[in-house]
């Protein structure tokens, strides 16, 4: 009698494990199969440029390695309008507005597959324009300007033109500014605020490229520019002073 209890009570351990292993592979199953259910075929959208200037013209193209974009119906919309749609309608241009307006496009892919990719960007066009200027030595009364030349200290100046969402223009001080000098970003002057960068050329005659990343602090604008300084080489030059005519700026000799 014994014997037969324990014989009924290891199979009905036995039977516990199987039904629990189908239980849990049934619940994997499903599982992965809603996932694999949620995930949408890759679809990479190229803009160029990225982040476009006001009225700036912009090319778009769609591009997939996980279905036949030549065979996918696209449908490109502008502000909420339909503007074009076809079979392999793949690449699409069109024009921002002014500073300060919103440019929203809409992409809907449609795969042989019969899936469904539908992609929204929002684009608001700024601007950031550069100044800078040297501490070389000019003689005094000089009005020109003083030109960038070797291991002179240079101030390069971000004046950014960039509306927000009260529709008035940012103030410059509440603006995040990234420099980059040849490249290499400037940490220490970049910052909430700061949209100015100093820095002192080199020894060796190379030009410097200086470029600004300007964001809001909500990061939903975004607007850059570089300039190109080329230090020049220093001269002494020496004017003729007529004791009649004074200083003849037309005649010079330079060492």
């Amino acid at each position: 009698m014994k014997k037969e209890w324990r014989v009924t009570i290891e199979w009905m351990k036995y039977s516990i494990f199987i039904l629990s292993f189908v239980f849990i592979l049934g619940f994997y199953v499903t599982a992965h199969a809603q996932l694999e259910g949620t995930q949408q075929t890759p679809i990479n959208i190229t803009m160029s440029p990225q982040h476009p200037g006001p009225n700036q013209k912009v090319n778009v193209s769609v591009t997939s390695y996980a279905t036949n974009i030549d065979a996918s119906n696209i449908t490109w919309s502008l502000n909420g309008k339909v503007d074009k749609n076809g079979t392999g309608e793949k690449t699409y241009s069109f024009t921002v507005g002014p500073i300060g307006t919103k440019t929203i496009l809409d992409v809907v892919v449609k795969t042989v597959e019969g899936e469904t990719v539908e992609k929204t960007f929002t684009l608001k066009p700024s601007s950031v324009d550069l100044t800078w200027q040297s501490y070389g030595f000019v003689p005094p009364f000089y009005k020109g300007k003083a030109m960038f030349s070797y291991q002179n200290k240079v101030t390069v100046i971000a004046i950014p033109h960039v509306i927000g969402a009260n529709g008035q223009e940012v103030g410059v001080k509440d603006l995040i500014y990234k420099w980059k000098n040849n490249g290499v970003v400037a940490d220490t002057a970049s910052g909430y605020g700061k949209n100015s960068y100093t820095f002192t050329g080199s020894i060796v005659s190379r030009p410097v490229t200086v470029e600004v990343n300007v964001t809001t602090s909500e990061g939903d604008t975004f607007s850059s520019n570089q300039i190109v300084l080329t230090p020049v080489q220093p001269a002494v030059v020496f004017y003729r002073k007529d004791p009649l005519y004074g200083i003849e700026f037309q005649k010079r000799s330079q060492l």
